[in-house]
């Protein structure tokens, strides 16, 4: 377990608030999903793993634009690069319904993050019975 965390920015909600749980071992620390409160009515899922070589996230869910660019601003090896792989902004002065974002992000130590969107899983179907 690494803790109860709170991390808060500016006068907004806690964007972090509860425990955050992780394994370290043989050098690399594994982060297991903790919640994000990024602005939409169910919180977003950030993951990843951190070695002697860099780090890798994932981050899914609904988030609000200027939640998860303020949280990027405040922790920067976070949010280095996550405003180039978002949807375009809506117009000025247009309201922004909050988007989804499955996100993954690579970075090797000394050079800049990449986000991308995450590559799809397959999706298992079901065979259907049908009865003649």
């Amino acid at each position: 377990m690494i803790g109860n965390v709170t991390l808060a920015v500016g006068k907004i909600p806690p964007l972090v608030k509860g425990n955050v749980s992780g394994d370290l071992a043989n050098g690399e620390l594994l982060v297991q999903p903790f919640e994000l409160n990024l602005g939409a009515s169910q919180p977003a899922l950030l993951d990843g793993h951190i070695d002697s070589k860099g780090l890798a996230l994932h981050l899914a869910g609904p988030v609000s634009r200027d939640r998860l660019l303020a949280l990027a601003a405040a922790v920067p090896p976070l949010g280095d690069g996550i405003e180039a792989a978002l949807p375009p902004a809506p117009p000025v002065g247009a309201a922004e319904a909050p988007i989804h974002v499955d996100l993954t992000a690579n970075r090797t130590w000394a050079t800049g993050e990449i986000w991308a969107q995450a590559t799809p899983k397959p999706v298992k179907r079901r065979r259907s019975s049908q009865r003649n």
